[in-house]
């Protein structure tokens, strides 16, 4: 499964079991299963550094998800997006790189 892009609210939810919504009720679903999951923050900087942030990544990386870095495509530690910034990267990110990276 891929959530691109997956938000700081939707990250806080899937760490703490909340399915609100048929999007989230999906995830929670394929976590429990565990299904693959490889998932594409677009989280600013400010929303980087909330305490929460830290814990509910380490909490999904341990319960299987795989982060794709937004600005280069790689696999592994999620980098945040400078505020104001988000247009700039949207065009530098190449879909390919989900597709390509699907394989566990």
């Amino acid at each position: 499964m891929v959530v691109a892009p997956i938000t700081f609210n939707t990250v806080g939810k899937l760490a703490c079991g909340i399915a609100d919504t048929y999007a989230h009720s999906a995830l929670c679903e394929a976590l429990g299963d565990r299904v693959p999951v490889l998932a594409v923050p677009m989280v600013n900087n400010r929303l980087w550094g909330h305490p929460a942030w830290s814990r509910n990544l380490g909490q999904l990386t341990d319960a299987g998800v795989r982060w794709l870095n937004i600005h280069d495509g790689t696999i592994g530690e999620p980098q945040p997006v400078l505020s104001g910034t988000g247009d700039d990267v949207v065009k530098r990110f190449e879909p390919g790189w989900i597709s390509s990276r699907m394989r566990p």
